[in-house]
């Protein structure tokens, strides 16, 4: 799997206002106009794109423009306040098709494939119905 670090323009209506944003991902590219995501949104934007997200693009300016998200991941994502998780367990993460991103040292975003969940919930220990689970799109 080889990335690249794109610019993404991404535009959405918000209480009736058009709002634009840029932010640089990893994207894996599928064919000319289409990538798989391979990293979140900062969480403090108010539009979201996540991990394993399918965009359609089209090249702008530095970038591109993210015309449509194509299809959502097929992972379940939950956001929790904990540290990186250490190697050894990102490791089993990865071998389970999982991933996970920890902005500003504390705020985790774990991206967990459906048909790994049970196995997730026994290597980390976790209780999902105690986590926020997050979505692609406008932030409420």
């Amino acid at each position: 799997m080889k990335t690249h670090t794109e610019k993404l323009h991404i535009r959405y209506i918000q209480n009736g206002k058009v709002m634009n944003f840029e932010e640089a991902f990893e994207l894996e590219w599928i064919d000319k106009g289409t990538a798989l995501l391979r990293e979140s949104s900062d969480f403090l934007d108010d539009f979201w794109l996540l991990y394993g997200d399918t965009l359609r693009l089209e090249p702008l300016g530095n970038g591109y423009r993210v015309i449509n998200i194509d299809t959502h991941s097929d992972m379940r994502h939950y956001q929790f306040g904990a540290p990186p998780l250490p190697k050894p367990l990102t490791d089993e993460l990865l071998k389970l098709g999982g991933s996970w991103e920890c902005d500003m040292g504390y705020l985790m975003t774990l991206h967990v494939p459906k048909r790994s969940k049970n196995e997730v919930v026994k290597l980390l220990n976790l209780n999902f119905e105690e986590l926020e689970e997050v979505f692609s799109g406008l932030q409420k």
